[in-house]
């Protein structure tokens, strides 16, 4: 679970491609990612692409994919408003929240 950018100080896509490849290389092939989105000043439609490429580096490692999807705002609040965290955590343990479809 992290931040799914290119652009982040606390996490890029290629540390997670990489971390991905370590899985695939020690025979896992059940690793679900929780992407937390939405660097401050990144374009809002910037998350989905991003989700894109990890979907399409778990399909070409045989991996399972992509779990949880939700903005940094929600699960790495520096606010303590607990609410917030509170439904970020439930969502990745609990499986809470919206469900949406796989692209394909």
């Amino acid at each position: 679970m992290g931040i799914v950018s290119f652009y982040s100080s606390h996490g890029s896509l290629n540390h997670l491609f990489a971390l991905l490849d370590l899985a695939r290389r020690q025979g896992l092939d059940r690793v679900f990612v929780h992407a937390f989105i939405g660097r401050r000043g990144e374009r809002a439609e910037s998350g989905a692409a991003y989700i894109d490429k990890v979907e399409e580096k778990c399909r070409s490692f045989g991996l399972g994919g992509v779990a949880t999807i939700m903005g940094r705002h929600w699960s790495l609040d520096r606010e303590e408003n607990w609410s917030r965290v509170e439904k970020a955590y439930r969502a990745i343990v609990y499986g809470e929240g919206r469900r949406v479809r796989p692209s394909r």
